[in-house]
């Protein structure tokens, strides 16, 4: 017993919270040593600090809590699968990072013009899609369409149920600086569709400002700047919530090739 401290001395030891400790505990992820059965208070012995510092480090890593556990209870090519996996997931946000910082720098520079863009003027059909809802923030906004979009097409091809077009996102009250709605959405055809959890709806038909952004999908917004300046010059005043449609699979394509059209709804003129 004479290794055993309180939670509270745990915490201070290992970096944790008090309140983290009991997340974990609730989880089975970080178990105390011995539970006072009278009191509920938890002790912990110092040698179970390795594993909590294996926790702490993992998760100031965004290694998400499920990969947590599979990491330290998993079996060793488990856990070296997905350590890779989040290697090479990090190896991309620097990556990332980087070329935000270049497109900024060239920005600056001059060496780059804020708005390159054609910008028309466009009819959206009614169209019939599967969509699935989610709030994020714009940092958000890449690993939540990493995890619905497959969601939602799966469900569509489960069902049998052909995919008719490019997937595309409306973007609800979003922006830079604080979280919005957006809906992943996948084109299936008119008519009754069921999709289980899934849901589908049909779009009405608008006239749109449409552009199409060609290159990293986080250097978007200057694809923004042109339709608004746009809208501006004509006297044109929003209808809805934006739309991007993804024209190619940004799997098959490099970074500067990817293709986006970003439609805005028109209050008509």
């Amino acid at each position: 017993m004479d290794d055993l401290v309180s939670i509270g001395r745990f915490a201070a030891s290992t970096r944790l919270s008090v309140k983290a400790l009991r997340h974990y505990h609730d989880l089975g992820l970080l178990v105390p040593a011995v539970v006072d059965a009278s009191s509920g208070f938890r002790y912990y012995r110092l040698g179970q600090a390795n594993r909590a510092e294996a926790i702490r480090t993992l998760r100031s890593l965004d290694v998400p809590l499920a990969d947590v556990a599979a990491v330290l209870d998993g079996d060793d090519e488990q856990a070296s699968d997905l350590l890779h996996r989040h290697q090479r997931r990090l190896a991309d946000e620097v990556a990332r990072h980087q070329r935000m910082l270049g497109y900024v720098r060239r920005l600056v520079s001059g060496e780059e013009q804020l708005m390159p863009y054609t910008i028309e003027t466009a009819a959206l059909p009614p169209q019939s899609f599967a969509v699935v809802r989610r709030t994020t923030d714009i940092d958000g906004v890449g690993e939540v369409l990493a995890d619905a979009m497959p969601m939602v097409a799966g469900a569509v091809v489960d069902a049998g149920v052909p995919i008719v077009g490019a997937p595309f996102v409306l973007y609800h009250d979003f922006d830079l600086e604080v979280e919005g709605d957006i809906e992943v959405c996948i084109p299936v055809p008119d008519g009754d569709v069921a999709l289980g959890d899934v849901e589908v709806r049909t779009t009405t038909a608008a006239q749109t400002a449409r552009t199409i952004h060609r290159g990293a999908y986080d250097e978007i917004s200057s694809a923004y700047h042109a339709l608004n300046a746009w809208m501006h010059e004509h006297g044109r005043d929003q209808a809805g919530p934006p739309r991007e449609t993804y024209l190619n699979d940004p799997t098959e394509v490099t970074v500067d090739e990817q293709l986006t059209q970003v439609d805005i709804p028109l209050v008509p003129a």
